[in-house]
């Protein structure tokens, strides 16, 4: 079924039409990694690279970060930090969210919008992306809320700072890389990868405020 008609938000600014495919649920997977300092994973996508693509996971506890890459023409994660909630060895389950502006194969029976072309841009079956935004002053270690729902992050590096000092000659400095993690409806901030060195200003420290999330409910 086809339909002309644009749909609105409730300001009256254009949400969907015809013309447009929105961002919405492309794949989902769950896959294991193990908390582990040498870490280098690399999971290519589904979607090409020619597309936009973000990517929220959530977790049983534990949690990982990742960068988002491309290769062989379509996007991929770069995973380099996986770590338990308590630092120690282990098995992290993580389920992943991929969102992009591609139709999926529909059933027999959908709703669906095509543009002037014929060509089918949006249909009922497919889930489009409501993203959360929340902000947290200060550097890295933040604590935790509660998003009140059953939630995935964005799990991209979301910081860098010293987490422990030993006194001595000479000092030994602790440097955590963090990233944000969500089990359940908590989401909280922990490191993904600790090392040390005797220079604390080896590196620079930094943090970045603003945690993107959804309710995974919506695509579960």
């Amino acid at each position: 079924m086809a339909f002309g008609a644009q749909i609105l938000k409730d300001d009256g600014t254009l949400w969907m039409s015809p013309d447009v495919t929105p961002m919405n649920l492309y794949q989902k997977f769950t896959q294991s990694f193990n908390a582990d300092t040498s870490l280098s994973t690399t999971i290519q996508l589904s979607v090409p690279a020619s597309n936009p693509c973000m990517v929220f996971t959530r977790t049983g506890g534990g949690g990982i970060a990742y960068g988002m890459t491309q290769q062989n023409g379509y996007w991929s994660l770069s995973i380099t930090g996986c770590a338990t909630d308590n630092g120690s060895s282990g098995t992290v389950n993580v389920t992943f969210y991929v969102f992009t502006n591609l139709v999926t194969v529909p059933s027999r029976y959908s709703a669906a919008y095509y543009d002037s072309a014929g060509v089918m841009r949006w249909h009922a079956e497919m889930r489009p992306l409501q993203i959360f935004q929340r902000s947290v002053s200060g550097l890295p270690g933040r604590g935790s809320f509660d998003a009140g729902f059953t939630s995935a992050v964005s799990s991209i590096y979301s910081g860098l700072s010293v987490v422990n000092y030993a006194p001595g000659t000479p000092p030994v400095y602790y440097w955590g890389s963090w990233a944000w993690r969500s089990t359940g409806s908590s989401i909280l901030e922990l490191p993904v990868y600790i090392w040390n060195t005797t220079s604390g200003s080896t590196y620079t420290q930094w943090g970045n405020s603003d945690v993107l999330y959804i309710n995974a409910g919506n695509y579960d």
